[in-house]
This record gives C-alpha cells, sequence and structure tokens, in this order.
C-alpha cells in the first residue's frame, strides 16, 4: 500500500474555487482502479491550507492516477490557485 499526503497553500480569495477542483478531482479518482482512499481537508488552525490523504494498492496505481489526463488537467487549473508549491510526501506503509 502507498499513501499520499500532499498539502497545498491556498488563498483565501481563491480558496473555494480551488475546493472545486479538488472536489471534482476527488470524485473522478475514488473510481480509478487502485485507488483506495482520496480525501481533501482544510487544516482546522488554517483553512488556506488543504491537505489530500490518498491510499493506493500499488505504486503502479499512484503512477496511473499522476500521468492520467484528468489529473494533469485539473493540477495545471489549480496552479494558479496557490500560493507556493505543494509539499507531497508519498510514504510506504511499515506497520
Amino acid at each position: 500500500m502507498v499513501t499520499v499526503i500532499a498539502k497545498s497553500y491556498l488563498t483565501e480569495e481563491n480558496r473555494v474555487q480551488l475546493l472545486e477542483m479538488a472536489k471534482e478531482l476527488v470524485e473522478i479518482t475514488v473510481k480509478q482502479s487502485g485507488c483506495i482512499r482520496y480525501d481533501a481537508y482544510l487544516d482546522e488552525n488554517d483553512p488556506n491550507v488543504m491537505i489530500m490523504v490518498e491510499e493506493w494498492e500499488s505504486k503502479e496505481a499512484l503512477n496511473n492516477h499522476t500521468t492520467s489526463e484528468y489529473y494533469h488537467k485539473i493540477v495545471t487549473k489549480s496552479a494558479k490557485y496557490i500560493t507556493q508549491m505543494p509539499e507531497v510526501h508519498v510514504c510506504n506503509k511499515v506497520l
């Protein structure tokens, strides 16, 4: 199993647009083969921080996701709504 934790920094004025794109990404991704979990959260202490938590059956399933047309379309479109590059952590379950 592969887990991804991605942290994006938004601006208050663009939060709604980015959340709409995240919703679309989640709705499409959860139907993708190999996706176990794909959730979006806003940080309780800073609502301009969005955290995506993903679980994939394998690295191959994750790669299929990140190379998909819909993923690139949404990520490219959302880039103008974030204030800095996202922090992305790809983790392998050990326990």
